[in-house]
């Protein structure tokens, strides 16, 4: 019966068809199949309404109608063109019914709900520092943007955003929104990267700030005792990034042999580094009181030292009259200043656990081993060139040559006329 109503509602649709297509006296509705495309219909009901439905293959069953449009909205050319569409990806398994119900969800799925389920994902492929910057900028700094559909967000939404966050935080803000829809492109939550073509807040430039001798004097003597204080010191002695000297731990440290060896999980190239330490050095580390069953050396609680920006405002406080600067600069400013006192380029390397060709491979195995003397010296001479920026005069004692893998300057045309500042 079915079979039959259906062969005798199917005609070539026109548009005059379309147009004229009424319901029997007395039928609630009916339909009409298109004999050009087959399974594209036309539902008319009683109350004058036209629907455009399709009736995919079947496969285990009767398939259910699909509705897609009505021909207010919906020509005849577009409701074939969109039968056509649906009725491919039926032959592919695609059920349309299920395909909608997918699209709405995502329609559905708001900015909030994509960060909860991406920022596991972010923490399993990240370094600790690198993911807490990530879910500081998705959870807090985005947090206005939460309710939003994800997929309905515009660049102008972002860039308001990022602006209101300012500065350099916009700008990793920017890029960690960037990687959470790069994840959701991949996961099939969304179609399109909103972030795409938004304008960074700041231009970043890459930094070339060497701190003045005087400046290093003034921020030595503003650092303090306390923990954020120490890990400064640590940053200017030894040269070793933020988060390596901040998340130090005492097994880490051999203190007789005065030597600190960061695992590879915590470097930055994944290899495991020595780092000589000072005398000065030692000091710093050795008055940080231990604490039973912690093996941090520095901050409180399950993690070692955090709140680097409040610590940092307020040494900047302390010290209004140096040039603006960061911790990495600490870093570059020892490297640069390492060579002018002749340390050789390779031994800066070794220093700042750079990996350059020559200490790649099998190599860089005998290279760890060769250069622990020189870094050890290099180290050990910066130490004293810090210690003395107080001093009315400045007075270097330059170890042998060799021991710095390289050729000295002569020292003396670096500390003549040198003032206290």
């Amino acid at each position: 019966m079915a079979r039959r109503a259906l062969t005798e509602n199917v005609v070539k649709l026109t548009r005059q068809a379309v147009t004229d297509a009424r319901v029997e006296p007395g039928q609630g509705e009916r339909t009409v199949w298109d004999a050009e495309v087959r399974g594209l219909g036309l539902r008319v009901r009683a109350s004058g309404s036209k629907t455009w439905v399709i009736r995919p293959p079947r496969s285990g069953g009767r398939s259910k109608l699909f509705t897609f449009g009505t021909a207010d909205t919906l020509s005849l050319a577009q409701a074939r063109q969109g039968a056509l569409s649906r009725l491919a990806q039926a032959q592919l398994g695609d059920d349309p019914h299920e395909v909608r119900k997918a699209a709405r969800a995502a329609a559905r799925a708001t900015l909030g709900t994509l960060i909860k389920d991406y920022l596991p994902v972010a923490k399993a492929r990240l370094k600790p520092r690198s993911y807490e910057n990530v879910e500081r900028a998705l959870e807090r700094q985005l947090v206005k943007l939460h309710e939003r559909p994800a997929s309905e967000l515009t660049r102008s939404e972002i860039y308001k955003e990022l602006v209101a966050i300012g500065g350099y935080a916009g700008n990793r803000a920017r890029s960690a929104l960037s990687g959470l829809y790069a994840w959701a492109i991949g996961a099939g939550r969304v179609e399109t990267n909103p972030v795409i073509g938004v304008n960074k807040v700041v231009e970043e430039r890459s930094r070339e700030h060497v701190i003045s001798d005087a400046d290093l004097f003034a921020i030595w003597q503003a650092a303090g005792d306390a923990d954020a204080g120490r890990i400064t010191k640590l940053l200017l002695l030894t040269g070793q990034r933020r988060n390596e000297v901040a998340g130090m731990r005492w097994s880490e440290l051999d203190l007789k042999g005065a030597v600190w060896t960061i695992p590879g999980e915590r470097t930055k190239n994944k290899r495991p580094h020595d780092v000589p330490l000072s005398k000065p050095a030692l000091e710093v580390i050795t008055a940080v009181p231990k604490t039973e069953g912690r093996d941090f050396v520095f901050g409180t609680g399950k993690k070692g030292f955090s709140g680097h920006g409040q610590a940092k405002r307020r040494l900047g406080a302390r010290t209004k009259d140096v040039p603006a600067w960061r911790g990495h600069d600490l870093r570059r400013t020892l490297a640069t200043r390492l060579a002018d006192l002749g340390v050789a380029p390779h031994v800066v390397e070794a220093v700042l656990n750079h990996v350059s060709g020559s200490k790649a491979g099998i190599a860089g195995v005998y290279n760890r081993a060769t250069y622990a003397t020189e870094k050890r010296a290099a180290l050990d001479l910066w130490a004293s060139h810090v210690l003395a920026l107080g001093k009315p005069r400045l007075e270097v004692v330059a170890p042998d040559p060799a021991a710095l893998g390289g050729e000295l300057q002569d020292l003396g045309t670096l500390t003549t006329g040198d003032k206290a500042p």
